[in-house]
């Protein structure tokens, strides 16, 4: 597989995005907790992105309320889009009284329109292979900073992380969790590890 990473940065703590471009197109890794979407939105145009070759954007990290931000986004270019959702009751498309009440005044806050509904394209989980998108890589679960947050391995050792790494450094609260997490990479193939921030850099650059 033919393919080729440029790193979007979008400032300060809101960090990276991956841009991988496959045999098929491209797709776009959205790393933590991004608010930054129209910047977002304006580097992929500088890089003549657009609805015609993004086949799919990846949440590495499950918050509601900034994937909300991505809809227009997400239409704009439309594409699919991949989240991980631990907590299983979470239904997008039969929402609770009380999740569409939210939504009714979350939309007259901030002016949303209809198309400001996020739903994803696909749940992704821990082994979910992604090379029908033409990118032979799959995704593991990393909990850890969040329940919520995964990391998509290719078959060439790349791991695309949210901000389990900031640099090369761990962020887990937990010490023994920093261990464990280090410990279970190193178990994997995993050569490069391109983080939610900070630059890319070799897993056996760490120490344990």
């Amino acid at each position: 597989m033919k393919k080729h990473i440029t790193t979007i940065k979008l400032g300060g703590s809101e960090g990276n995005c991956y841009l991988i471009k496959t045999s098929n197109g491209f797709i776009l890794v959205v790393t933590g907790e991004k608010s930054k979407h129209r910047n977002l939105e304006e580097e992929l145009e500088e890089l003549d992105i657009s609805f015609k070759n993004l086949k799919l954007i990846i949440f590495t990290h499950c918050n509601l309320s900034v994937c909300y931000k991505y809809a227009s986004l997400c239409e704009k270019f439309n594409t699919k889009t991949a989240i991980h959702v631990v907590n299983k009751s979470i239904n997008f498309e039969n929402k609770t009284l009380f999740q569409r009440i939210k939504d009714y005044f979350r939309k007259i806050i901030f002016n949303l329109s209809k198309t400001n509904e996020f739903s994803p394209d696909l749940i992704i989980d821990e082994g979910y292979n992604l090379s029908e998108y033409g990118l032979n890589a799959r995704v593991i679960y990393m909990p850890g900073f969040s329940d919520s947050s995964v990391g998509i391995l290719t078959e060439n050792g790349e791991l695309f992380c949210d901000d389990v790494f900031i640099h090369n450094t761990p962020q887990i609260t937990d010490e023994k969790d920093n261990l464990r997490i280090v410990k279970t990479l190193k178990n994997l193939f995993i050569d490069i590890v391109y983080p939610g921030q900070g630059e890319p850099f070799p897993l056996n650059s760490l120490k344990i």
